[in-house]
């Protein structure tokens, strides 16, 4: 430690240690891989060294094994993959222990998780170990190490670090590492700083082992014992009992299934009895009785339970309480939850069906009271309406009370027509939900089973498909749609010729439709070494006699910062913001004049949300307005702020600022906007974007535009001809200098159509659809879906199934729901 402060917070750490009581993150390892890309983790073979580490040494102790993989190269590694908010999640979780395999230095891993990283953890109390044997990681001569870091950040970081004071030879770092792992896991050796001597012991003190063991360095406390349980540690919650099936009724042999956790280690050569009791109101006995050998971090057993009579009955597990044996702590191995055997939220509903037709002007109702069989009186509501709305009902049944085991009830006369209806149970005391919306028909023809026509198709789930109130039909939407980044929406990469020089950098862009115009931002330019002021560039873009790619040059004498942004608007004129945030320099682009215009209100810097000098200045244009992005709001939160100015209205303020929904990127890089709609952007991952609503920040949708990483930097909205251009730079990673395009509005060629789930039935007739294909050019296909009932997932029946099929095959027991799922393709 450099400092007195900074040793005290590790000393403050250390003496609280462990200062968070909870269990799951006492035995849980966090393994992390990264490498410089797909080809250094191939390499070198991060990710599965961080599966040995689990395999061979966490997970047979009955301790969890979390991971973290940012390039994953197998399979069995695509469910682990992460980048740098992935790490800071599973550290926040909690983790007695994290091991980083890559390459790292004095203040980074591989760039996915660096020093600022450190700072925006959030994992309080839960402090682990952290081994990092990559290159200067525990470099502890520089007093802003990563190591270092870790340990003296106050409240959260690490309470040691176990690194590299120089380079790291894989081979021998990986071999020395394991032998730590060995001592900790497998000969249960807590004390960290036995383990780690205990290991450097067993290896030769000459050659490149006697320098790895040298350079091998832990940045703490030595005496230190980790936080991992030396005995089992079992554990039983409400929420770990579970009746299957979930809903039972009277005569129903009910499997009661209890899950059960060992936040401790194995107990090899011996077992644990687990019991389960139920009691009513009248009576209290034991459901059963087993035993548990050894197990890990979790198990579950299942008792069968035949119940004779309805009502409240409340489960209880224990386990370890009979022929116990030694345990972290007994505390918490008995839990309890009520169970009700008719679910009275939701009216057992026997008629009409969903999606039920009848020739008749009236409607039966027909619910199972199951107040009835609970001895308690019920009284049921219907309302009936034409749309799923229900603002005004169009019928109110009142107050409805049951006749014996049933509730009846018949409507007013109806008209022909769609209806929609819901219900819910009052019980005395107060209501239930309303029931999900259904619908039935009224019409001069009978059809059996469900039938779904007109409005009840805007029930289905839908994407890129239009309901017509004409034809009361879905049809694939064939209007443009908001522009969306993609390889569908990709239309060219425009390469500069002649190639640019490396001082030259693509970091700043906007674009007037003929010209594409760029430069140097200021912070990269200072940087590269230079004095943080750049010329401004064009390229052609193919449009109005200009030559695609065509390098034209420096534009105007132009030579200054470019803090962060340049602007082209459709008053003629490019903005550059350049220190002064009341003053925003400005070029014409007919004339190549230079002036100033005046900034009543103020440029907001994008880290501050307040008008600073030299600050920099995220702007872009939609032709109407310019707009101001910060990252974060007036009070400091990681929330987009947006500032609208008029540039035509001697840049005043068009609205008051606005916050955008949800959190801004840690990774923010730039932003564009078109028409009605703001795009952020972040450049560490995927260039991931989201997309929000100008008029009141709303929260739209979030995706990856290219799964190809090909580090965008900046971006601008070409308006004259609806198009996004997107230039590349990167600071640390290898790329491909180039301007690409992509469309603005665009139409999408595919729409999904999904039905409601469909039953539950006792057997399976017919499926019937109709679909219309009005030309050559459109392509549709139909699958069937079935919900399984064993695993709760939907599994694909049948693909592009005709528009008439027997269901006689499908087996109700197993798959009592059923769907239908339609995409629409216009293929011209």
């Amino acid at each position: 430690m450099e400092s007195v402060e900074k040793g005290n917070v590790l000393l403050n750490k250390l003496y609280n240690y462990p200062d968070d009581d909870s269990k799951p993150w006492k035995q849980n390892v966090l393994v992390v891989a990264s490498g410089l890309n797909l080809d250094d983790e191939l390499s070198f073979g991060f990710n599965d060294a961080s599966l040995e580490l689990c395999q061979n040494y966490v997970t047979p102790q009955g301790f969890s094994c979390s991971k973290v993989f940012r390039y994953p190269s197998k399979p069995e590694h695509e469910p682990f993959q992460g980048e740098g908010p992935k790490i800071r999640e599973e550290i926040n979780k909690g983790t007695v222990l994290l091991n980083y395999y890559g390459h790292g230095a004095g203040s980074q891993w591989d760039l996915v998780f660096t020093i600022d990283d450190i700072y925006l953890l959030e994992n309080n109390g839960r402090l682990p170990v952290i081994f990092s044997v990559t290159c200067y990681t525990a470099h502890f001569d520089n007093q802003d190490v990563f190591g270092e870091q870790f340990n003296s950040v106050e409240g959260k970081g690490s309470i040691g670090f176990f690194g590299s004071s120089g380079l790291t030879w894989w081979g021998v770092g990986t071999a020395i590492n394991k032998k730590v792992f060995n001592e900790i896991f497998n000969l249960r050796n807590y004390v960290i700083g036995k383990a780690i001597f205990n290991a450097k012991n067993q290896v030769s003190g000459g050659g490149i082992w006697g320098q790895q063991v040298s350079l091998l360095t832990y940045l703490g406390d030595p005496v230190m014992r980790l936080a991992l349980p030396d005995y089992p540690d079992f554990a039983i919650s409400s929420s770990d009992i579970s009746l299957i099936p979930e809903s039972p009724v009277v005569g129903d042999t009910i499997l009661a299934k209890i899950n059960i956790m060992n936040w401790g280690t194995v107990f090899p050569g011996d077992s644990v009895v687990v019991e389960l009791f139920a009691e009513s109101s009248d009576t209290t006995y034991q459901v059963g009785i087993t035993k548990l050998p050894s197990f890990g971090e979790r198990d579950s057993v299942y008792f069968p339970w035949v119940l004779n009579s309805g009502g409240l009955y409340k489960l209880t597990a224990q386990i370890n309480e009979t022929e116990m044996i030694i345990e972290e702590d007994h505390s918490d191995n008995i839990a309890s939850e009520l169970f009700i055997i008719f679910d009275i939220s939701q009216p057992n509903t026997l008629k009409p069906i969903d999606g039920f037709v009848t020739t008749t002007n009236t409607v039966d109702f027909l619910f199972s009271d199951i107040g009835h069989y609970l001895n308690i009186d019920l009284e049921y509501y219907v309302e009936i309406d034409t749309s799923v709305n229900f603002t005004t009902p169009l019928i109110s049944s009142g107050k409805v009370t049951p006749t014996g085991a049933f509730m009846e009830w018949e409507t007013p006369n109806l008209a022909s027509g769609v209806y929609f209806w819901r219900a819910r149970i009052f019980d005395g005391s107060s209501f239930g939900d309303w029931s999900k919306e259904r619908s039935f028909s009224v019409m001069s023809n009978n059809i059996n089973g469900y039938y779904a026509h007109d409005k009840i198709l805007k029930t289905f789930n839908t994407y890129n498909i239009n309901y017509s109130e004409e034809t009361k039909s879905l049809s694939l939407n064939t209007d443009p749609l908001p522009p969306r980044v993609s390889e569908k929406t990709f239309i060219e990469d425009i390469f500069i010729d002649p190639e640019l020089s490396d001082t030259l950098t693509l970091t700043a862009l906007t674009t007037d439709g003929t010209y594409l115009y760029f430069g140097t931002l200021s912070w990269i330019e200072v940087q590269n070494g230079g004095d943080g002021r750049s010329r401004i560039y064009r390229v052609g873009t193919g449009k109005n006699g200009t030559t695609k790619g065509q390098f034209y040059g420096p534009f105007t004498q132009f030579y200054d910062k470019i803090n962060n942004t340049l602007a082209y608007h459709s008053d003629g004129f490019i903005y550059i913001p350049t220190g002064d945030p009341y003053n925003i320099t400005r070029i014409n682009i007919s004339t190549g004049q230079i002036d100033t215009a005046n900034v009543p209100a103020g440029l907001l810097a994008w880290d501050f949300s307040r008008p600073v000098i030299d600050g920099g200045v995220i702007l872009n244009s939609n032709g109407e307005y310019l707009y101001n992005l910060t990252v974060f709001d007036t009070a400091g939160n990681n929330k987009y702020t947006l500032r609208t100015f008029d540039p035509n209205n001697n840049w005043s303020l068009a609205r008051p600022d606005i916050v955008l929904y949800g959190i801004s990127f840690p990774a923010f890089v730039g932003c564009y906007v078109h028409n009605d709609y703001i795009y952020t952007v972040e450049n560490l991952s995927h260039n991931t974007t989201r997309m929000h609503r100008l008029n009141d920040g709303f929260f739209v949708e979030e995706w990856r535009p290219i799964f190809d990483f090909q580090k965008y930097f900046a971006w601008c909205w070409d308006w004259t001809n609806d198009h996004i251009y997107a230039s590349t730079y990167s600071t640390f990673l290898s790329y491909e200098t180039k301007f690409s395009k992509f469309a603005g509005y665009y139409v999408d060629a595919e729409g999904t159509i999904e039905s409601p789930k469909i039953g539950l039935a006792a057997w399976w007739n017919n499926l019937e659809y109709n679909l219309d294909k009005p030309g050559t050019s459109g392509e549709s296909r139909a699958d069937l879906l079935g919900l399984n009932n064993t695993t709760k997932q939907c599994d694909t029946l049948l693909v592009n199934i005709p528009g008439s099929l027997p269901l006689h095959s499908v087996d109700s027991s197993k798959y009592s729901y059923l769907k239908v799922s339609f995409t629409l393709t216009d293929s011209s």
